[in-house]
């Protein structure tokens, strides 16, 4: 069996870049928004709603996933017959002025911007952020940033885009497209 070495100089010279990568901070150059023929960049944006809505996609694919059923829907707040309460917020956007990736689910996986990760959602929760004109997302609680999309003006896309509750079922509307259907529990 061979083994290989890599000479000191080598693997000193690679040392700044293996800890670069596990910096929360990621810069971008500055450079002009694409599309839009202007100068202007997206500065640092608060994703906090952004997040939020994630975080709540998260818990209502894995009640998807289990197979709970609706007990009661009031002001968009949905409780399972798993005991969980969950509030679905509908937006029109996040008020960023800048378009943000999509997010939403493929069978068992998150997508972001279009693109399927390889993550599952009951695995790790996908949260974002938008530095120096650029989105980035992460899987493992902000340790690693992964370059998603350029900021580009415009209206973000929601997460949520409407809840609808006929008595019988409640269906919840991505702005990705996904569509989440639940039936209201019906006692036997």
């Amino acid at each position: 069996m061979r083994k290989y070495f890599l000479p000191l100089s080598v693997f000193l010279a690679m040392i700044p870049m293996l800890a670069g990568c596990s910096a929360d901070k990621i810069s971008y150059t500055d450079e002009p928004i694409s599309g839009g023929g202007s100068s202007e960049t997206a500065a640092d944006l608060d994703c906090t709603d952004f997040n939020a809505d994630i975080a709540v996609l998260q818990i209502l694919t894995g009640e998807l996933l289990s197979g709970s059923c609706v007990m009661s829907v009031q002001d968009q707040t949905l409780a399972f017959d798993s005991g969980t309460l969950v509030s679905v917020v509908v937006r029109e956007d996040y008020g960023f002025g800048y378009t943000n990736p999509s997010v939403g689910v493929s069978g068992r996986f998150w997508v972001a911007g279009g693109t399927v990760l390889e993550m599952k959602v009951a695995d790790a929760l996908l949260q974002f952020k938008c530095e120096d004109g650029a989105w980035s997302y992460c899987l493992d609680g902000g340790l690693i940033w992964n370059y998603c999309a350029d900021a580009e003006a415009g209206t973000g896309t929601p997460v949520f885009k409407s809840l609808e509750d006929n008595g019988e079922t409640v269906v919840v509307s991505l702005g990705s497209g996904n569509t989440f259907s639940f039936d209201y529990y019906e006692k036997d």
